[in-house]
């Protein structure tokens, strides 16, 4: 396997592993405790290993910070105008 290989295939198990942090607190709430940590608390450690991979894969100048700023301004955009994230009424 090739560095970059490995890059690919570790930033997707830690994708995984959010995707699997956001349904426990989805079906168990964000206080549940499981092995002495929140489910909030374990989605907080899988999001830092994810962003420590995209550190890398920026190191290794697979992504570009001015791409990835472009980017996630675009999503904000568009989950602003198309999601209930930021509507006064959806703080429940």
């Amino acid at each position: 396997m090739t560095r970059d290989e490995e890059l690919y295939v570790i930033l997707a198990e830690e994708c995984a592993e959010v995707i699997q942090e956001c349904n426990k607190i989805i079906r168990y709430g964000e206080d549940a405790i499981y092995r002495d940590k929140t489910p909030l608390e374990r989605l907080e450690k899988e999001v830092g290993d994810v962003l420590c991979m995209i550190g890398l894969l920026k190191d290794a100048s697979k992504f570009s910070q001015y791409r990835l700023n472009r980017f996630e301004a675009e999503k904000f955009e568009k989950l602003h105008q198309w999601s209930s994230l930021f509507d006064a009424k959806s703080e429940a």
